[in-house]
C-alpha cells in the first residue's frame, strides 16, 4: 500500500517549520511501504493532487487550528477516489474521535495520540484483511457506530524512532526561517509533561511521564541538520526543557563535546532557578529562554494548576538576565477568575520581570484539556463555530464570567502595547516562535 502523509496549510504562521509529527511517521512506515510527504505550508496544492493519484492511504495531521483545512483535504480525497482510505491523526482528533467520525464521512479512521506504532499496525491489519479492532489506538466506523480500540502503548525508547524523514521534505523552503540572520529549525528531545495545567493538552496527549531521547541521539540529529541542510540555529520544542536537570545537562554536554557551535532556544519552567544549569546552557549555545508566567496572581495560578512560585520566578529571571539570555515571558488573558484587577497584577508582575519580549495570549479551551471538559465550572463558555472559529491565536473563541469576546480582544491589544513598551528588545522572532509552539496545545 502506498501512503501519502499531509500537513494542511495554516496561513497564519510567520515561521514555517518542518512537520515533525508526520516526518516521524514517514520514517517508520517507509521501512515497509512506499511513502510520500506533502507539507502544504511550503508546497503547491498541485503536488498534493499529483501524489494523491497513486496513494492507497492518506494520513492527515489535524490540529484544532488546522482542522478546517484538514477536513477539506479529506473531502477532496474522497471526491477523487472513494476507495482511498483517509486516516486522521494529531491532537484535535485524538480528543474528538467520535464527533470527528460522526460528522465527517470523508474521514475513515482516527489515530489516537502517538501515531508511529499505530500506523504501522494499522497498515499491517489492512494488508492482511485483519479486524481493525485488533489495532490499538484507533477509532473507526462499523455497523453505523463509532468503535474505539484499546489504548496504544506509548513508545518508551524514543531512540528507536528514526529521525524525521527530512529527505521527503522541501527542506530548502524551511531554510528561509532565520534567527539573527541564521537558518533556524526545530527538534524535540523528549515527549510528555508532568504538570497539570488546565489549558494544556501536552500531558493528556503524551502522558505525564517524560520520555527522553539520549543525548547522543539528539546530537546526531543536529549534526545531520547542520551538515546536510545548513541549519545553525534551533528551537528545542520540548514541552518543558530542563525538567530533569541531569538529562538536560547531558544534552548540553553532548553539544559541547561535539563542538557543534549552534545557537538554540527553548521553553522552560519559570520558577526553577539554577545558576550552574543556566551557565552550562549558555556555554552549549543556548541564547534564548521562553517562560510561561500566565498570571501574576497566586489564586489564579492555583486555579489553573500552574503552581508557579512567583518569588522563585523573580530569581529565575534575574539569573537568566545575568547569564546573558534573551528572554520572553508569556501571559494569558481571560483565565478563570480573571478580572481587571488580576490582569493589572499580571501586567505589573510581568513588566517587573524585565523580559526582552512578551507574548500576550487569550485563553483558548482546546479539546482534551480540563478547561474544555469543565467550562461551566471554570466560568468560561466557548462561542466559536466548531471548529472553524479556532483558526487564529489572537482571536478569542470564548467569553468568561467577567469578559466578553470583544473585551478580551481589545484587552489583548492594550496589554501587548503596555508590555512591549516595557520590553528592552524587539521580540518578533520569539513571538513568531511562540505562536507556532502554542498552537499544538
Amino acid at each position: 500500500m502506498k501512503v501519502l502523509l499531509v500537513q494542511p496549510n495554516y496561513p497564519f504562521y510567520e515561521l514555517k517549520f518542518p512537520p515533525l509529527g508526520i516526518g516521524y511517521i514517514a520514517s517508520l512506515l517507509r521501512e515497509s511501504h512506499p511513502v510520500s510527504l506533502v507539507d502544504l505550508n511550503v508546497e503547491p496544492h498541485g503536488r498534493f493532487e499529483q501524489e494523491l493519484e497513486t496513494a492507497d492511504v492518506v494520513g492527515i495531521n489535524c490540529l484544532t487550528r488546522t482542522f478546517r483545512w484538514a477536513r477539506e483535504l479529506a473531502e477532496e480525497v474522497k471526491s477523487r477516489s472513494s476507495k482511498t482510505l483517509v486516516v486522521a491523526g494529531g491532537p484535535h482528533v485524538t480528543f474528538t474521535p467520535v464527533e470527528t467520525l460522526e460528522k465527517n464521512p470523508a474521514i475513515d479512521i482516527v489515530v489516537l495520540s502517538e501515531g508511529e506504532r499505530t500506523m504501522q499496525q494499522l497498515l499491517s491489519a489492512l494488508e492482511s484483511s485483519g479486524d481493525l479492532y485488533t489495532v490499538p489506538g484507533i477509532a473507526y466506523r462499523a455497523d453505523g457506530l463509532v468503535r474505539m480500540t484499546a489504548r496504544q502503548t506509548l513508545i518508551e525508547d524514543l531512540d528507536t524512532i528514526p529521525f524525521p524523514a527530512y529527505d521527503l521534505m522541501r527542506m530548502e523552503s524551511y531554510q528561509r526561517n532565520e534567527m539573527n540572520g541564521e537558518p533556524v529549525t526545530h527538534i524535540i528531545t523528549s515527549r510528555g509533561c508532568p504538570y497539570e495545567c488546565i489549558f494544556c493538552i501536552c500531558a493528556p496527549l503524551y502522558g505525564r511521564k517524560i520520555r527522553y531521547r539520549s543525548a547522543g541521539n539528539v546530537g546526531d540529529e543536529i549534526e545531520l541538520l547542520r551538515d546536510r541542510y545548513g541549519f545553525t540555529s534551533y528551537c528545542f520544542q520540548d514541552d518543558t526543557f530542563g525538567t530533569n536537570r541531569d538529562i538536560s545537562k547531558q544534552v548540553c554536554t553532548e553539544l559541547l563535546d561535539r563542538d557543534l557551535r549552534i545557537k538554540w532556544w527553548t521553553e522552560m519552567r519559570l520558577d526553577r532557578p539554577d545558576r550552574e544549569f543556566f551557565q552550562l546552557m549558555r556555554e552549549a549555545g543556548c541564547v534564548g529562554l521562553a517562560f510561561g508566567l500566565e498570571s501574576g496572581n497566586y489564586e489564579i495560578l492555583k486555579r489553573i494548576k500552574k503552581g508557579i512560585d512567583l518569588e522563585a520566578a523573580k530569581v529565575t529571571m534575574a539569573l537568566a538576565r545575568e547569564t546573558g539570555f534573551n528572554t520572553q515571558v508569556s501571559i494569558i488573558l481571560g483565565l478563570p477568575g480573571d478580572t481587571m484587577q488580576t490582569v493589572q497584577e499580571t501586567i505589573s508582575f510581568a513588566a517587573m520581570l524585565g523580559a526582552n519580549a512578551y507574548s500576550v495570549n487569550i485563553l483558548t479551551p482546546y479539546p482534551g484539556t480540563e478547561l474544555f471538559e469543565n467550562q461551566k465550572s471554570y466560568g468560561v463558555e466557548v462561542t466559536a463555530d466548531r471548529w472553524d472559529g479556532y483558526t487564529r491565536v489572537d482571536s478569542p473563541v470564548m467569553r468568561t464570567n467577567n469578559f466578553s469576546e470583544q473585551e478580551l480582544k481589545d484587552l489583548r491589544i492594550y496589554v501587548a502595547e503596555l508590555l512591549n513598551k516595557a520590553s528592552t528588545r524587539n521580540g518578533k522572532i520569539f513571538n513568531s516562535y511562540l505562536e507556532t509552539f502554542v498552537s499544538k496545545r
